[in-house]
């Protein structure tokens, strides 16, 4: 209730989108149940466009329990459960037609104990505008943004395109699909020097193919392929029943510990 009276003030006094952005940290920490994110989200966001999305890559890393997960919910190779799930949270929320981001990672640094230091292990990287605190802001309302843990990429473009588009779209556009109904996608990706390039590989997450979340295909990565695509064909739409979207993650395999990922936010494509 207080949350909710917080995010109709912000709105009544009609703060702009270069003015406040709002995420919601470490979710499923206190959880009892995976639905009260689901029912949080919904009832935030209907309240204020300025409630973007999640905080699914909580900071607190630097520990035996990421995040500082103690309760019913743990991290699931450091990401919070509202993201790593397939068909989870964030997919269900996408799924009713909410434009949710959720590909941030922060440090949320209060110790070297508990955290590694702002962007050496989490970070998230916002295409700007302009280099400014209002362009940051107004990135972050788009979307338009992706992240990582151990430094895993130096660079993750993600794309979608259909027929009649001069250009493909990115992370936090929507899209309508053109008249064949198939939607191209691909990444592009350049690996940081900091981290051998073996074990790599690139997953597409859509629920375009049948109406439900589900990975599409998991292709792997080399230092002779950067570059991925997956096509989709005879899409039909969501819980939303007028559209539909995709998403990615990068995935580095770990022998014997977390996995190290990064996570694009999602495309979405009118049918």
């Amino acid at each position: 209730e207080d949350a909710l009276n917080g995010l109709k003030w912000l709105e009544a006094h009609g703060l702009r989108n270069t003015e406040v952005a709002l995420f919601y940290n470490h979710p499923s920490r206190k959880d009892d149940s995976a639905v009260e994110n689901h029912e949080d989200m919904n009832l935030w966001h209907g309240a204020s466009k300025n409630m973007l999305g999640f905080e699914a890559g909580p900071g607190h890393q630097n520990q035996s329990d990421p995040g500082t997960y103690k309760g019913r919910f743990s991290t699931i190779d450091r990401w919070d459960p509202v993201i790593t799930q397939i068909g989870g949270t964030w997919d269900k929320l996408l799924a009713e037609g909410n434009n949710i981001w959720a590909a941030l990672a922060t440090s949320d640094f209060h110790n070297y104990n508990m955290d590694y230091y702002p962007c050496e292990f989490s970070r998230t990287h916002i295409f700007v505008p302009e280099n400014t605190a209002e362009g940051v802001l107004q990135a972050l309302h788009a979307g338009s943004f992706w992240a990582d843990h151990g430094q895993l990429l130096q660079k993750f473009d993600f794309f979608a395109y259909a027929k009649g588009l001069q250009f493909p779209a990115t992370p936090g556009e929507t899209i309508a699909a053109g008249s064949d109904n198939i939607i191209d996608v691909y990444a592009e990706v350049e690996f940081s020097p900091s981290l051998d390039n073996s074990n790599i590989e690139a997953e597409l997450i859509s629920n375009c193919g049948t109406g439900t979340a589900e990975s599409i295909k998991i292709i792997p990565l080399d230092v002779n392929k950067k570059r991925v695509s997956w096509k989709l064909q005879n899409t039909v739409a969501g819980k939303d029943g007028k559209s539909c979207y995709v998403r990615s993650r990068i995935r580095k395999k770990i022998p014997d510990g977390s996995d190290l990922l990064a996570y694009s936010n999602p495309i979405r494509i009118l049918l």
